[in-house]
């Protein structure tokens, strides 16, 4: 754009105030005091920002929803995050000696989305279910005629396929699609993904 400066902000002098230009096309722009354009509002209505956009907390963020009279908390997105997380894990029955682990979340608004895994390293007295825990974000709904369906499987030995579903806790359990356990063996490794809701 052809950036002449028309005006600046009328509180701060010099080139250390934000000040705004624009031109013929109806391009217009806030800029720093150097010149560099921190926002700019083209002629079609687009805006293009310079820098992140950040809100103030609680339910501010994007209003995909032009009815600005009695808003819907649904309608804004006020959340997106992407992180990494060490779950946890136990045995629906006996006790796992030892595990490692890792995994990923991104959660848009309410809805998260966790991959991990679970690798076996001494079983113990461990029996039937995969319990993971520690997850990054409580789940919503969690009653006990509310699941959240996701997909598991044993790769690196079998390539069995497992189902994941989180209900009653925070917590997802790994079974069989007909409830039955996992096999608890040394260096089996579940790799797991589920979507659920958060209660935040």
């Amino acid at each position: 754009m052809a950036s002449t400066l028309t005006a600046d902000n009328g509180s701060i002098s010099g080139s250390s105030g934000l000040k705004w230009a624009g031109d013929a096309s109806g391009v217009l722009a806030l800029q720093t005091g150097a010149g560099t354009n921190a926002l700019v509002l083209n002629a079609n209505g687009s805006a293009t920002f310079s820098n992140n956009i950040i809100f103030n907390g609680g339910t501010n963020g994007i209003l995909f929803n032009n009815n600005t009279s009695g808003v819907q908390t649904e309608s804004v997105l006020n959340d997106y995050e992407t992180g990494t997380w060490t779950p946890g894990a136990a045995a629906q029955s006996g006790t796992l000696t030892s595990y490692t682990s890792g995994g990923y979340y991104t959660k848009v608004g309410n809805l998260v989305t966790v991959f991990g895994y679970i690798r076996i390293g001494t079983p113990g007295t461990a029996a039937n279910d995969l319990i993971i825990n520690n997850l990054p974000f409580a789940v919503a709904n969690n009653s006990g005629y509310f699941r959240n369906l996701g997909t598991a499987n044993e790769s690196q030995n079998t390539g069995t396929f497992y189902q994941s579903f989180t209900y009653v806790s925070n917590t997802i359990y790994v079974a069989t699609p007909s409830n039955g356990g996992i096999t608890w063996t040394t260096n089996y490794t579940y790799n797991f993904q589920i979507a659920y809701n958060s209660t935040f």
